[in-house]
């Protein structure tokens, strides 16, 4: 090897070496491998802001971030579409615990919590006990900062100009501390989305002659305002209480114009108007019992309400005239409580017992009516109303057995007990009822090895 290669391998090998020495003071790990800590001053040279900056730069954590908040866009099973808590959900926990809320989910809190307020992040790898939730694999726990009196207040101001639209502002204002040993957070949020396209089409027949052109211009928006707040209090016997909050109301509007060469009655106009307005209370309450174990209850309140009107118009000038409208109204909530005690039956076996209720309700009411001529009165033309109500009750017994540093048994049993009712009201007919019961009888079995 050549002496300039090998005085370049060395520097390689010595700048690496300094940068594991460095790594490993800030990154702690368990001698069996299962919890990787993350301290605070890991994140000192990344500039990070928020949580959530902080979970991007950490090694594997970014996958459960997208995990979660694709969970709740889609609807999967461990999603916010899943009804009541479960053994299952977020796997990113603060102190150990999930947020107490549905609507109001951890992933809207990672970007407004300040990077100043963490003490450390924990990346759980398996089965591990003492957790609200049960491991899919890997776990993010947070802990944040405890006492003083020191408040943190973060803020974000932005602005969006598109094509068609005029200027919108978008800001994020976030504080959070201790007062009197009772934390606090408060957040206020303004976002806009939409979009806009202008675009010109073509029809051709089997004969691939063209038949028709036609112009499609459209542009619609969504504008929301989102409000949260929370409070953690701990009580002189031990006990732990935590709140939190959200509101957010919505509006939406937006048109599509086509204009059809073959169409006399030019342009056809389409106007969109909605809103929405979702709110929700959610708290836990935690308490070491003795010998009995550790008490541990959580409960959600939460409601939505949306609404949207859609007025079709064709012709312009003095042939404009609205020839069918539909309406949409639903509205959708959630009662929740969970509650249970964890014992530590000794240094290796944990045993938690508990019980869920979770009432859901879903209502949506559509009706479309229409006519052929300016002067003939709109009629009705169809109409629905669905009103769904599911009780859902559920046991569980939760037992983690540590067989060695590098074993770990958990297993559960959970009894699901739901009972559905639906009512349908249609347009000219007589309502409809379906009476539904389950009962589910749900084992699971989760062993981790580490080699």
């Amino acid at each position: 090897m050549k002496k300039s290669h090998k005085i370049t391998a060395l520097l390689m090998t010595t700048v690496f070496s300094f940068h594991q020495l460095t790594h490993a003071q800030k990154v702690e790990t368990t001698d069996d491998g299962s919890i990787v800590t993350y301290e605070q001053d890991y994140f000192e040279k990344y500039s990070a802001v928020t949580l959530l900056d902080m979970l991007l730069i950490i090694p594997g954590a970014k996958e459960i971030v997208d995990k979660n908040k694709n969970q709740r866009q889609g609807g999967g099973a461990d999603s916010q579409g899943e009804r009541g808590f479960g053994s299952g959900g977020d796997q990113i926990l603060i102190g150990g615990k999930r947020l107490a809320g549905k609507t109001n989910s951890i992933d809207d809190n990672l970007s407004r919590i300040s990077a100043e307020a963490v003490e450390k992040i924990e990346i759980i790898r398996g089965a591990t006990s003492g957790l609200d939730v049960q491991s899919q694999g890997l776990v993010i726990n947070v802990t944040l900062k405890e006492g003083g009196t020191n408040a943190t207040t973060f803020w974000k101001v932005s602005g969006k100009k598109t094509l068609e639209k005029d200027f919108k502002p978008e800001f994020t204002l976030s504080r959070s501390g201790t007062l009197n040993n009772i934390d606090y957070s408060f957040s206020a949020e303004r976002s806009e989305n939409g979009y806009f396209y202008n675009r010109d089409e073509e029809a051709y027949n089997g004969s691939d002659i063209k038949t028709s052109d036609q112009n499609v211009l459209a542009g619609f928006s969504w504008a929301s305002y989102k409000f949260n707040g929370g409070l953690g209090i701990a009580f002189q016997d031990g006990g732990q209480l935590s709140l939190n909050g959200l509101f957010e109301p919505g509006t939406s509007g937006g048109y599509e114009i086509r204009k059809k060469s073959t169409n006399a009655l030019n342009p056809v106009t389409r106007d969109v108007d909605g809103s929405s307005d979702k709110w929700e209370i959610g708290g836990d309450y935690t308490r070491n019992l003795g010998s009995l174990g550790r008490f541990k209850a959580l409960f959600v309140l939460n409601r939505e309400t949306n609404s949207e009107d859609v007025i079709n118009s064709t012709g312009n000038g003095t042939s404009l005239f609205e020839h069918s409208n539909e309406a949409e109204e639903g509205s959708k909530s959630e009662k929740i409580l969970r509650v249970g005690i964890t014992k530590n039956l000794n240094e290796k076996h944990s045993l938690e017992l508990g019980g869920e209720v979770a009432i859901n309700t879903f209502d949506k009411a559509f009706q479309s009516r229409e006519r052929d001529a300016a002067s003939d009165p709109l009629l009705l033309i169809n109409s629905d109303d669905v009103i769904i109500k599911e009780n859902r009750y559920e046991v569980f017994a939760n037992h983690t057995f540590n067989i060695s540093p590098a074993i770990v048994l958990q297993s559960s049993l959970t009894t699901e007990f739901s009972k559905i009712v639906a009512d349908n009201v249609f347009a000219g007919g007589s309502p409809t009822r379906r009476d539904t019961s389950f009962t589910y009888l749900k084992p699971r079995i989760n062993l981790r090895y580490d080699i």
